[in-house]
């Protein structure tokens, strides 16, 4: 159920609106009405509304007021104005304050539909990132509620600084979207990028079912699974209601790393009442009293993680539990850190289990058997690297990829670049696109932040803003109309 809040001074009106809102679909529910802006923020104040109609010119306190007064208070709701003539200068105050549409008066039905999708969609959104208080609000048969997929292409990054897709994952996705656009209407359906830069959240409004989205998402991955990167989809066995969606995305999150293959496309149904009935797997202790030599080491590892039927998560735990043991246990040339970070790469970059094979024996050489630190100019190594991110920076570029190309396991080119310049590589290619996005934020104004993002190798614009605000504390957009406005220009990277 989306609560609704209808605020009018004209009787008739606020009525008309009500029934009207409440016949384009069971959705909807006007809960509360107030007759001008003093009444609706002494309600706010006190309950929990998803969506407020406001009108703009009311007695005792204006919607303008309101407005002002909300934004003050640091609430945040979908808010549609509404007006009776096109003061196109009074709307566009409103959208300033944080508005998400306008309406002219009186409402026509089809204009009303569309705007409820906006704010629908405007609320999925919110509740996808925001944890909401009242989560227990459960799909019924009063309450239209969803279905709901985790999609992966892929594996999840470990490195926050590597959240980027490489172009075949971006083509999967695309594939994706193209898939849903050909069966579903729009309305029927919400593609909503994940925390992960590789992840897809997929709603679909409620059917009979969760058999028919089951359906549905098995014929995508007939069409488009067998490709050198798996596919894990995982579905919640339960319509769920909206303010749900938070901690069921979070849950399936969890089941996603747990059932992530190697190399095998997944479709799981969750389905939390029949999981609540299975018993914790019992962990078997791996048997390390078997190693006495160091030469013995590679063996065991191998053998420790060919029982593992692929599972993503059960090799990475066996590699850190049996790795981190023997680098207590013989002389070592990475510390727990560089051999944690090693692991985590490879497990990250793994489509194939001959390539785990081959890079776990490539660390084991480097870490028990040969001396790293003795050979080699580190200084030249970390300016080799930094010249070379310099010049591929739009690439997709990750540890792996680095160590491949110049012939150390991750972990050790990190720890040498970042003694030398305070940063691991990963987070200079992020330093550099953001000081390049920055400069043409400020002088190139007809450049859209979705072009800015492309050019500069960022998977979408969502990322590329999300990166930008974690690192400069503002928004792209913010940034653009900062400098713009005062005409300053950053300094060339």
């Amino acid at each position: 159920m989306i609560k609704v809040m209808v605020v009018e001074d004209e009787l008739p009106i606020l009525r008309n609106i009500s029934n009207l809102i409440e016949s384009i679909s069971p959705l909807y529910h006007v809960v509360y009405q107030a007759k001008n802006g003093k009444e609706a923020l002494n309600i706010l104040r006190e309950n929990d509304i998803d969506l407020m109609f406001l009108d703009m010119q009311m007695p005792v306190m204006k919607g303008l007021d309101l407005l002002q007064e909300l934004k003050l208070l640091s609430i945040q709701i979908p808010i549609i104005v509404l007006s009776s003539f096109q003061d196109f200068e009074y709307v566009r105050e409103a959208l300033r304050f944080g508005a998400l549409d306008y309406m002219l008066k009186p409402l026509k039905k089809e204009d009303l539909v569309k705007v409820l999708g906006k704010a629908e969609r405007e609320l999925i959104r919110s509740n996808c990132i925001i944890q909401k208080e009242d989560g227990s609000e459960a799909f019924s048969e009063t309450n239209v509620g969803y279905d709901m997929a985790l999609y992966c292409a892929g594996s999840y990054n470990i490195d926050d600084f590597t959240q980027t897709i490489s172009k075949n994952q971006k083509h999967m996705e695309n594939e994706l979207e193209i898939f849903l656009e050909t069966k579903l209407t729009k309305d029927d359906y919400w593609l909503i990028q994940g925390k992960e830069a590789q992840e897809k959240l997929i709603l679909f409004r409620h059917k009979k079912t969760i058999q028919y989205t089951v359906n549905l998402l098995k014929q995508h991955l007939e069409q488009s699974g067998n490709q050198a990167i798996p596919i894990t989809i995982i579905i919640y066995g339960l319509p769920i209601g909206m303010k749900q969606i938070y901690q069921i995305h979070t849950k399936l999150r969890s089941v996603l790393r747990k059932e992530m293959k190697i190399h095998d496309d997944i479709l799981k149904v969750y389905n939390p009442e029949e999981n609540l009935q299975l018993a914790r797997k019992q962990v078997i202790p791996l048997p390390f009293e078997e190693v006495q030599f160091k030469e013995q080491i590679y063996p065991f590892v191998y053998k420790s993680i060919q029982n593992c039927n692929e599972n993503r998560k059960m090799i990475l735990q066996r590699l850190k539990t049996s790795l981190l043991f023997f680098q207590k246990r013989f002389p070592c040339n990475f510390d727990y850190v560089e051999l944690e970070d090693s692991i985590n790469s490879i497990i990250q970059n793994a489509y194939d289990m001959n390539y785990i094979y081959e890079e776990i024996k490539k660390i084991v050489m480097e870490a028990f058997y040969e001396d790293l630190r003795k050979n080699g100019n580190k200084e030249k190594l970390a300016y080799t690297l930094k010249d070379y991110l310099d010049k591929n920076y739009k690439e997709h570029i990750s540890n792996q990829d680095l160590a491949d190309k110049f012939g150390f396991v991750p972990a050790y080119l990190r720890n040498i670049f970042q003694q030398e310049f305070e940063k691991s590589p990963m987070e200079y290619i992020q330093y550099i696109r953001i000081e390049k996005s920055k400069k043409w934020l400020s002088t190139e104004p007809n450049l859209s932040l979705k072009d800015i993002a492309e050019a500069l190798g960022f998977s979408d614009q969502l990322y590329f803003s999300k990166v930008f605000k974690k690192m400069e504390h503002m928004s792209p957009t913010e940034y653009r109309k900062i400098h713009q406005e005062s005409g300053s220009n950053p300094k060339s990277v």
